[in-house]
C-alpha cells in the first residue's frame, strides 16, 4: 500500500488520517439520493476534473 502514496494528493492523506473524509461507494450510488432541484451529483469525470484542479 505504501508504494502507492506518492499517488495521493498529501491533504486527502491528512483528511483520511483526521477522518474528514467521506469515502465514495461505487459508481452512481449517489445518483439516486435527494438532492435540491437543479442540482446534479458530480459523476467520476467531473470529480476527476475537480481532483486535477487542486
Amino acid at each position: 500500500m505504501s508504494k502507492y502514496l506518492k499517488y495521493i494528493p498529501k491533504t486527502l492523506q491528512e483528511g483520511f488520517t483526521n477522518n474528514k473524509v467521506v469515502p465514495l461507494v461505487g459508481t452512481r450510488f449517489s445518483k439516486n439520493a435527494d438532492i435540491p432541484k437543479g442540482v446534479s451529483m458530480p459523476d467520476w469525470n467531473h470529480l476527476g476534473k475537480k481532483w486535477q484542479s487542486i
